[in-house]
């Protein structure tokens, strides 16, 4: 992948080198049939930081200030084992490359949801609307 970048240009950061299911779907009426590869359990951290690129894992050096953008980089460790399930059915945990996004400043409030998406369980793996994966600002 590193020699591919190298050769057409493509900048080694989680904006340019992404997963599929980052790419938006083309007609709104695909989105719910998009699906999610490489998957919640793939370590996006160390496949950045084996193409040498900067992850943000080493965190943000400093006290945050207004209008910063903020890569989110959670741990790809134990410490990080959401609650996951597909097709109702709940997953093993394991580390998972992603958070969940909250509507307010606390993890007992409501997922985020996505009107394309409609009315999808918050823990479907596929559920995109309420996730941010390892990268993702």
């Amino acid at each position: 992948m590193k020699h591919l970048a190298g050769k057409y240009g493509i900048p080694l950061d989680r904006e340019h080198i992404i997963g599929h299911d980052e790419v938006p779907g083309v007609l709104d009426a695909k989105v719910t049939a998009q699906h999610w590869d490489p998957g919640p359990f793939w370590d996006w951290n160390h496949s950045m930081d084996l193409l040498g690129a900067p992850t943000g894992a080493e965190g943000p050096g400093g006290p945050y200030r207004a209008g910063q953008v903020i890569r989110v980089v959670p741990p790809f460790t134990t410490a990080n084992q959401p609650k996951l399930t597909n097709g109702g059915a709940a997953v093993p945990a394991q580390p998972a490359n992603f958070t969940y996004l909250h509507s307010s400043p606390s993890t007992t409030s409501a997922t985020l949801t996505d009107p394309y998406l409609g009315s999808r369980t918050s823990t479907e793996g596929w559920n995109r609307a309420n996730k941010v994966v390892a990268g993702g600002e």
